[in-house]
């Protein structure tokens, strides 16, 4: 909670209240993920399963870095 009120007050501006709660929730599902691939969590799990959570956690890591991008460029 400390860095979702962190990142959504000082680092996203007028946006933060907005995208932090999101940016907040995809990131705790990207860090989930690495941690149970690292745990080996998924191991056995049908290879569809597996291609989906990939695709997934690529549109979140993109998503989140688009929003990155565009602060960054609304800042300027």
């Amino acid at each position: 909670m400390l860095l979702y009120a962190l990142a959504s007050n000082v680092y996203l501006g007028e946006i933060g209240p907005v995208l932090g709660w999101p940016l907040f929730l995809s990131m705790t599902i990207i860090v989930a993920n690495i941690l149970g691939s690292l745990t080996k969590e998924w191991t056995g799990a049908p290879k569809p399963a597996a291609r989906l959570r990939y695709v997934s956690l690529a549109l979140l890591i993109a998503a989140v870095g688009l929003v990155g991008v565009s602060n960054h460029l609304i800042s300027k």
